[in-house]
């Protein structure tokens, strides 16, 4: 079963792999409305260009940075876990290997979107969901580790994965989405997998994973109530409703919020700071040593609360669904 130590091993892997790539690009901001959200990316490219042109130092620091991230940043090597699908289609859940799953797909915001993975600053208003840790199928497991390329290792029919910009497939994420989208993104998922005429809706195993709140704590210093953490569950439960009513086999894949902590830590070059100066308030700029100390209060019981979702019965009772939860970012 792929919740089994050896998943949370290679999932774990992932992770890393992910937080990698910049998380001061991909923790991106969240604003009233899709449009202030677009406007103020493009308030941040534009100020980091003008600096690259008129400040040396910070062309300097800059081109350094790009060097390192144009370093291979992950790479993998012989496959480490030979593990043969199941002799039949299972009729579990709890019995699932890495070669049944038939179907990836993903909902959330920018980091499974994959918002300016690639290209540094200058891909900083683009989304390259192929990268995506989650959901990115760009090249196969040696040159690129995301979780499609390793279960492409186990089966190589398996499908959703996204190969580029306008190749999302069944990846539904967006970029500065908030908890308040994500029904409508799994509703989206759900309409996109019935309608693949190549899929086995019924009885095709299905991983979805479920990866969003960032853009939520970025923005809870404007509205305590409305991103307070029960309401921030009650959102991402009803996606996760969404899917046990109406997409059949399905394992969920919830992963917990990222620790803030570590997006300030991450954040301490030019680079970072620039584009921070610019996006995520909340989180960036708490402004006070009270305003921190509610920041960290909500994203400990944002991950509390998700814990909580993923150990309701509700989710447990069936051979034909569940939830595990992936704690990549406890710690």
């Amino acid at each position: 079963m792929i919740a089994l130590s050896e998943g949370r091993v290679m999932m774990s892997r992932l992770v890393l792999f992910s937080t990698t790539l910049c998380l001061c690009f991909l923790q991106v901001a969240s604003f009233s409305s899709n449009d202030d959200f677009e406007r103020r990316e493009r308030l941040a490219m534009e100020s980091i260009l003008e600096m690259y042109r008129t400040n040396s130092t910070f062309a300097k620091l800059y081109d350094q940075w790009e060097k390192e991230q144009n370093e291979p940043l992950s790479a993998g090597e012989d496959f480490p876990c030979p593990l043969p699908r199941s002799n039949e289609n299972p009729t579990s859940v709890h019995k699932l290997r890495p070669g049944d799953i038939k179907v990836l797909g993903a909902v959330g915001d920018s980091l499974t979107a994959a918002r300016g993975a690639s290209l540094g600053a200058f891909g900083l208003l683009t989304d390259f969901p192929e990268l995506s840790w989650s959901i990115g199928g760009k090249g196969t497991f040696e040159k690129h580790v995301t979780l499609p390329n390793i279960i492409h290792k186990f089966n190589p029919d398996a499908v959703g994965a996204s190969l580029s910009r306008n190749q999302r497939v069944f990846n539904k994420a967006r970029s500065g989405a908030k908890s308040d989208e994500i029904l409508n993104q799994t509703i989206a998922l759900v309409e996109a997998i019935k309608a693949d005429k190549d899929i086995d809706f019924e009885n095709d195993w299905k991983v979805v994973t479920v990866f969003i709140g960032g853009n939520d704590i970025c923005a809870m210093c404007t509205d305590y109530e409305f991103y307070a953490p029960e309401n921030y569950q009650k959102r991402v439960k009803a996606g996760v409703d969404y899917l046990q009513a109406n997409l059949p086999r399905t394992f969920v894949n919830l992963v917990e919020l990222l620790n803030v902590e570590m997006v300030q830590e991450l954040g301490t070059n030019l680079l970072c700071k620039t584009v921070h100066f610019l996006v995520c308030d909340c989180a960036n700029r708490p402004g006070s040593e009270q305003a921190q100390k509610k920041l960290l209060e909500y994203k400990n019981e944002y991950q509390k609360k998700l814990g909580e979702l993923a150990d309701l019965k509700q989710y447990r009772t069936s051979d034909d669904f569940t939830v595990v939860l992936q704690p990549f970012y406890k710690k």
